[in-house]
């Protein structure tokens, strides 16, 4: 089979079944940006590696959702441990040498509250800020906040992406963004 008759054969099957093909995916993924990144990758692989011919089409799509998310959650996982185990090695360091670097890592953290405050709700804003600035677990974060994990966690989903979505559009100056994001663990 040509890559080109692959492609179509693809197209054809998503414009078929795209509705269930989205519910089978939000069965197994909360946050509708991840979903669309799944149906994403669900395509492409689908492209590279066409689904047997077979009946019961819905049921493959559904093994292979289902497995897709699981190796995500896996990833996931994996990622915040290394980034915990990280973190927990940097946190008790001090800042080497000169005053200089300590007051630019202040000005910056200054300058990157600022942002997250201006532009964000006041408590989408302070989840972001109780995870990622001040090293808060999303159990630690959900106390605080007296809110549930699930919400710290959605808080933190849909402020990361409208930080993302502003620099995106040229409306925060990119370097706030990287030093952001390098402290930022993403959407789970």
């Amino acid at each position: 089979m040509g890559h080109g008759s692959t492609v179509e054969m693809v197209g054809d099957l998503f414009r078929k079944h795209d509705a269930a093909i989205r519910t089978l995916i939000s069965r197994h993924v909360r946050c509708r940006h991840d979903a669309e990144d799944m149906y994403q990758d669900l395509y492409l692989r689908l492209v590279h590696r066409p689904p047997p011919h077979q009946t019961h089409i819905l049921a493959y799509l559904n093994k292979v959702i289902r497995n897709h998310a699981t190796d995500t959650a896996r990833h996931m996982i994996s990622r915040c441990g290394s980034v915990s185990r990280y973190a927990a090695l940097c946190k008790y360091r001090t800042p080497d040498g000169e005053p200089e670097s300590t007051l630019i890592q202040i000005e910056q953290t200054s300058r990157i509250i600022d942002v997250i405050e201006s532009v964000l709700p006041p408590h989408i804003a302070q989840a972001i800020l109780e995870r990622h600035l001040y090293g808060r677990t999303v159990n630690e974060t959900a106390v605080r906040l007296s809110v549930n994990e699930r919400t710290v966690a959605h808080y933190c989903c849909t402020g990361l992406r409208k930080i993302r979505q502003l620099v995106e559009e040229g409306r925060i100056q990119m370097d706030i963004y990287e030093e952001l994001f390098r402290k930022a663990v993403p959407c789970r």
